[in-house]
């Protein structure tokens, strides 16, 4: 009976670092997948044009497919 119980919690033990184990290597290919690459036409940014720091204008077609990162934030 006393077997029976160690058993019982070693497969309890072993069960749940299975599980575990599973649970995150699963997530960390989900999160691998997640693809950087350019996305097609249908989701492209729409035209926008602004100001530079030297005041000069520019818009997201003059930078030709270039990575662009636009930070945006408030002051209230």
């Amino acid at each position: 009976m006393n077997i029976r119980r160690t058993w019982m919690r070693e497969a309890r033990s072993w069960g749940t670092t299975l599980l575990l184990t599973a649970a995150l290597i699963l997530g960390i290919k989900a999160w691998q997948s997640q693809s950087l690459l350019p996305v097609d036409d249908a989701s492209l940014a729409p035209p926008l044009a602004l100001t530079t720091l030297d005041g000069k204008r520019t818009t997201l077609a003059a930078l030709g497919g270039k990575p662009v990162l636009l930070h945006f934030w408030a002051t209230w």
